[in-house]
């Protein structure tokens, strides 16, 4: 007798990311995965992949838990499992997403799911991820998919050493024919003899430098034969760039605005020249259209940041996280407190208190 798996792979959802400080985007973000929760149920799929960074702290709010609680269970009454590793921006052992009705591979390390089997790795440094990945092979299980949550050194720039060709290579002899990623916020997809990888990209824009067009995947297999793969996207709240250098930009801009009602969130730059633009723009938009503003000397600065190529802003965080592993293990209370700083560096000052007063020191 034949099998079949149909399962629906998300990207990152960063539940609880404010863009820009918004209220609404972290309503947009949540809105983005109802609507691919809705997709699953309508489709019928046996299962959902989440491959991490589901969250965008590694100590999500009540509403964030809550949210994927619900949605999860959602699924679950249509039949549908979920299934998930934590990212970077996790808790690293997949607590929070039990808690909400997960299946993760914390206890085991491959589950099985419609006689096919699926092994994931929750997020960690290059070389322990590494190792992991040998300790999996040389169990010589057989499996269907792999999920991890990383970079990949061959297809993104900033990538570790861990590469595609070398998890084609390291899993092909198990039958690995198709692997989950998570982490970039772009979509890209390779085949390397007859194993396909994929990243779905992040469900709503995170920053916007990002692929606007966003999207998930239904991934069919079979007993043989590479996955079929279905794209589906995601509508999301766009975020369109406007120049404001004239009188002119500025009346094209607000007609823009308007004419989408609410569906984008503009981006503007004002030229330094141009008398009264900011306080102008400022007041056009308010409070009623959320907004990202900045004078064009700003931009200009911000855009020769962001190319010199000496620096990589997402290169340089995963390059310092890398470095907060090396000097305390994830085990660690430190290392989650600078994980913690690093996510959530408004409340530094309580956080550090935090600590402090669990080590006995009084301030």
């Amino acid at each position: 007798m034949s099998r079949s798996f149909t399962f629906l792979h998300i990207g990152d959802c960063h539940l609880g990311y404010r863009q820009y400080g918004f209220n609404v985007r972290e309503d947009d973000g949540e809105a983005a995965v109802s609507r691919v929760v809705d997709l699953a149920i309508e489709l019928k799929v046996d299962a959902m992949l989440w491959p991490g960074d589901v969250f965008d702290s590694p100590s999500p709010s009540a509403r964030s838990v809550f949210f994927l609680y619900r949605a999860v269970e959602r699924l679950r009454q249509a039949g549908i499992e979920s299934i998930g590793i934590d990212g970077n921006h996790d808790a690293a052992d997949g607590r929070w997403l039990r808690i909400c009705g997960m299946r993760t591979f914390d206890a085991v390390p491959v589950l099985a799911q419609h006689n096919f089997d699926i092994a994931g790795l929750n997020y960690r440094r290059p070389k322990e991820t590494i190792a992991a990945i040998e300790q999996l092979v040389a169990t010589g299980r057989k499996l269907d998919v792999l999920m991890l949550h990383q970079p990949l050194g061959d297809m993104v720039a900033f990538g570790s050493e861990i590469t595609a060709e070398w998890l084609a290579k390291t899993f092909k002899p198990l039958g690995v024919r198709y692997v989950a990623l998570g982490d970039i916020h772009d979509f890209l997809i390779r085949e390397i003899d007859g194993v396909t990888f994929l990243y779905p990209g992040s469900v709503e824009m995170t920053d916007i430098d990002e692929q606007a067009d966003k999207k998930c995947v239904r991934v069919q297999l079979a007993d043989d034969g590479p996955p079929q793969i279905t794209y589906y996207s995601i509508p999301t709240r766009k975020i369109v760039r406007y120049e404001v250098k004239t009188d002119e930009d500025f009346t094209r801009m607000m007609a823009d605005v308007r004419e989408r009602q609410g569906l984008v969130l503009p981006v503007v730059t004002v030229d330094t020249s141009l008398i009264g633009g900011v306080e102008r723009v400022q007041s056009a938009l308010g409070g009623e259209i959320p907004h990202r503003l900045m004078r064009s000397a700003d931009a200009v600065a911000l855009k020769q940041q962001f190319t010199d190529p000496e620096w990589d802003r997402k290169g340089s965080i995963v390059d310092l996280k890398s470095a907060v592993a090396e000097a305390y293990p994830e085990t660690t209370e430190e290392h989650q407190l600078i994980l913690h700083l690093l996510s959530d560096w408004k409340n530094a000052t309580h956080l550090a208190k935090e600590y402090l007063t669990k080590k006995g020191v009084t301030l």
